[in-house]
């Protein structure tokens, strides 16, 4: 979901509800989804009993959950800078802070049909992955050995790669699929992430169960069993006469969500969850939402309770300073790496701050450029009818320019007309990129280039003749290129 785990809170550890006499005063270092969410369970928690304050170094909230209108190019009504949906399956917080907020007409569901068909590309096309297909590329023959393999002996501090933990349970097979699953949520490269970081129920299923197979089997017949048991209990609360459980409205609709498709975004894009919290926020009183406003270093107590000195500098780089009982960081770990770095730690040795600071730094992130296409076809998408769906991803093993694309309007059918047909190509830089060029000083257009060749091979798409290997003709509407710079954390 949206709503993330919270951040790193520095600083005093008492709970707000225990302290007597003057709020508690809560900084929140960035406003994101994160941050802005932060602040509203602040205030829902804790009422009056803490005073917030929000430091966001950008012009606007919202992080990377940013939506642009479009009113001229494109009859669509936005377009995304960021995320594009959210999963039903983890979106329980989400769900929930959408009906708390009252927006739950503002939820756009997903084509079940379209978004339940998903692609991978390989051996050079494009393969619909299914349950039958997937087990069929990994093999029967591995999925039974599986069940025999040795489970790991090591120590549990010792980790191992996605790759090599499917490698060594199963085989390529699994290990390909799962670098192709990978590329779409990390953007990362299976053999480098750390299974325990980025896949932890894999191992947790070896440890517990000595096999990932029967871990799978035990948890589907335990749910089954427990599912079985709820509804005899149902029924017999019902033959006797008793009232049932009664349901919070808060649940009832998360249920109803998840029931009814596999994603989500908002009519008006996912920047409008953004711009709701920070509305709530605000008319709750008793919180300072500050944008240009960026968090510099921090003045620490030491390991005991205490205040914390958070500074911090506007637009014109004018000093400001802020006394706060607790520090709830929300900064991704690079930008709180350089806080810390220039913090002064009062009452411990400088080391706490240098190990904190290396430890966030250790962690790498990688960049991603995406681009935007818009096409008009007066008789609709023009991509095969058997490669339509939310979308593909492809295995590095591929060796493929791009790392997949997502096909939102089929995804989304109601958020434009029918003549539109929206898609957005993932690419992974070999190195840091900026507004200017691609790196090794590429221009944007063979970036362009790129991005039409693939869509030629993967999709029957032929720009150059605006013919697609179905038969229709089409035309560019737009074409919009974002690159992101650090933007998703690798957990090696």
């Amino acid at each position: 979901g949206l709503v993330p785990h919270k951040g790193c809170c520095l600083g005093c550890h008492q709970d707000p509800n225990s302290m007597a006499g003057e709020p508690r005063h809560v900084v929140i270092l960035g406003g994101g989804v994160s941050g802005l969410a932060a602040a509203h369970y602040c205030q829902t928690e804790f009422g009056d009993a803490v005073k917030v304050t929000l430091l966001e170094a950008s012009n606007t909230f919202g992080g990377w959950c940013q939506t642009e209108p479009r009113v001229s190019a494109c009859p669509a009504a936005f377009l995304e800078r960021g995320p594009r949906s959210f999963r039903a399956a983890n979106g329980d917080p989400t769900f929930r802070l959408v009906h708390e907020l009252g927006m739950e007409e503002e939820l756009m569901p997903a084509n079940r049909s379209m978004c339940g068909s998903r692609f991978v590309f390989l051996g050079g096309r494009l393969v619909r992955l299914g349950l039958v297909s997937a087990l069929r590329y990994i093999g029967i023959i591995n999925i039974v050995r599986e069940m025999f393999v040795p489970k790991r002996t090591h120590s549990e501090d010792e980790d191992e790669s996605v790759d090599a933990w499917a490698h060594r349970r199963f085989g390529g097979g699994l290990a390909t699929l799962l670098s192709a699953m990978l590329t779409g949520v990390y953007a990362g490269d299976s053999a480098t992430l750390s299974v325990q970081s980025v896949l932890p129920i894999l191992v947790q299923y070896e440890r517990d169960y000595g096999s990932l197979v029967l871990g799978g089997l035990w948890s589907m017949c335990s749910g089954l069993v427990s599912g079985v048991i709820s509804r005899l209990t149902a029924v017999l609360q019902q033959l006797m006469g008793r009232p049932p459980t009664p349901v919070a409205a808060v649940d009832r609709f998360v249920a109803h969500c998840k029931r009814q498709t596999l994603a989500y975004s908002f009519r008006r894009g996912i920047g409008c969850l953004a711009q709701r919290l920070a509305e709530r926020v605000r008319t709750a009183g008793g919180a300072d939402l500050l944008l240009n406003c960026k968090a510099t270093h921090l003045e620490l107590p030491g390991p005991g309770p205490g205040p914390v000195l958070v500074h911090a500098q506007d637009r014109d780089h004018n000093p400001l300073s802020f006394q706060a009982d607790h520090v709830i960081s929300t900064l991704p770990a690079y930008a709180l790496a350089e806080v810390l770095d220039r913090s002064v730690l009062a009452a411990a040795p400088h080391t706490v701050l240098a190990d904190c600071s290396a430890a966030l730094w250790s962690i790498p992130f990688q960049s991603v450029a995406v681009v935007g296409l818009c096409l008009r076809s007066p008789e609709g998408c023009p991509v095969l009818p058997e490669h339509q769906g939310f979308g593909y991803l492809i295995p590095q093993t591929e060796g493929q320019p791009i790392l997949g694309t997502l096909m939102e309007s089929l995804t989304f059918p109601s958020a434009q007309p029918k003549e539109i047909t929206r898609l957005t190509v993932m690419m992974k830089p070999p190195g840091p990129i900026n507004n200017r060029t691609w790196p090794h000083e590429q221009p944007l257009d063979h970036l362009i280039s790129l991005v039409h060749g693939a869509m030629h091979k993967h999709l029957g798409l032929c720009f150059a003749k605006g013919q697609s290997a179905a038969g229709m003709s089409f035309s560019v509407l737009w074409t919009q290129i974002l690159l992101h710079n650090h933007c998703i954390p690798q957990y090696t």
